[in-house]
């Protein structure tokens, strides 16, 4: 369940071709976006309506996680790598 006070942070780790974010603004538009499995972390706002669907034969693999919006100050000054 989307949280009013939350993002969502996806770090994709395999991607699939066909796989999509859509989401629709104030105006019901609609915009669609892919997420590559390139190392990024991808900040999404959930408050905007939004939905995914996967048109590929390979599953989509990623790390989803929330954070209070209070903290995206502290967590974009975050720099480096996991080993």
């Amino acid at each position: 369940v989307d949280q009013g006070d939350e993002y969502t942070g996806h770090i994709p780790i395999f991607d699939a071709p066909g796989a999509t974010f859509k989401f629709w603004d104030e105006n019901n538009n609609q915009r669609d976006f892919g997420i590559p499995a390139d190392g990024s972390v991808y900040l999404v706002d959930t408050i905007i309506e939004h939905e995914t669907e996967n048109f590929g034969d390979t599953d989509r693999v990623g790390l989803v996680f929330r954070f209070k919006r209070d903290r995206l100050p502290e967590l974009l000054e975050l720099t480096g790598e996991v080993k």
